[in-house]
């Protein structure tokens, strides 16, 4: 491999390392949007997540009261490089208690029923 085609890689990667760092950032800031929005409304927050490498991402956040009752949700869709996220409401968990909450029956794509899963499990888990 010649000097030039290994100093034009590397420029590329670094390009690509500077890219992906920045659409990172991103998901950072509206993390702490999301979180900063969410806090002040219930007793506790918790978060659920479908990750996987490369692939679009969901997270699940929602507030809820002691008892489990959720008072909002967001839903932030994401990917590890080269897609801003994005911020949605999760109007459909309002009011329900996130104890009791069947993902399978609710009609929901497989990857945002995976999240709302593990959103129940980390409800579980810090109860």
């Amino acid at each position: 491999m010649s000097t030039t085609t290994l100093s034009n890689l590397l420029i590329i990667v670094g390009v690509l390392w500077i890219i992906g760092g920045y659409f990172s950032y991103m998901q950072t800031i509206k993390t702490n949007r999301i979180l900063h929005e969410l806090g002040p409304l219930a007793d506790r927050l918790y978060r659920g997540k479908n990750a996987g490498f490369m692939r679009t991402r969901r997270i699940i956040f929602a507030a809820a009261s002691n008892d489990g009752e959720i008072v909002e949700a967001r839903v932030l869709y994401t990917a590890v490089i080269f897609k801003p996220a994005k911020i949605g409401t999760f109007d459909a968990l309002k009011g329900k208690n996130i104890f009791r909450l069947d993902p399978s029956s609710m009609g929901l794509e497989p990857v945002m029923e995976k999240a709302l899963r593990n959103l129940i499990q980390d409800a579980k888990n810090r109860n």
